[in-house]
């Protein structure tokens, strides 16, 4: 009998050596950074996002410059993930099928639209509507949900400085903000 508690006892110990040497692995500040992580800027611009300046004159080692400092410190994509988001696509993916209809057209506000439809299946999203005012979460993204993730791939680039280099690509990130 006390043999068995002695294995038993090594191996509880050996088990929790072998389950908390995974506790070890980012003990060295830095470890965290593998070879492929991209750091970004962790300053925060509060520039004047609203405000359009075309007349400004661009030299084009200007725009250079511009485009250099926004894809290192916010990521020009960031307008794409923007639209994507619009249009019902999460985590800066392509929406998919229905997405825009689920969104904006599937919800309480719903009078005629998508839902004038003789069928109460989806198979797109795999689900079963029993009425027009039915609420189904899995197509609802809750209050702002989607205007929170525009939101928050618009405001780096807008209020960077240096897309006011850039006044094309600020006029079409602004069409983004303004469209809610």
């Amino acid at each position: 009998m006390n043999m068995k508690k002695n294995n038993f006892f090594i191996a509880c110990i050996v088990m929790s050596l072998l389950g908390m040497q995974s506790c070890m692995d980012f003990d060295v500040p830095g470890d965290e950074l593998t070879g492929n992580t991209e750091e970004g800027s962790d300053e925060v611009y509060h520039g004047a996002a609203d405000i359009l300046d075309y007349h400004k004159e661009i030299s084009q080692e200007g725009l250079d410059l511009a485009l250099t400092n926004l894809a290192k410190e916010a990521p020009l994509g960031y307008i794409l993930s923007a639209t994507y988001s619009m249009r019902g696509g999460k985590e800066a993916t392509r929406p998919g099928a229905h997405a825009y209809q689920y969104q904006f057209n599937m919800s309480v506000d719903n009078y005629a639209g998508y839902m004038v439809v003789p069928h109460t299946d989806f198979p797109f999203a795999m689900i079963t509507l029993n009425s027009t005012y039915a609420f189904e979460q899995s197509v609802n993204a809750g209050p702002n949900g989607n205007y929170t993730l525009t939101k928050n791939y618009l405001s780096p680039i807008l209020n960077h400085p240096d897309i006011d280099s850039i006044p094309e690509m600020k006029a079409v990130a602004l069409l983004f903000k303004f469209r809610k």
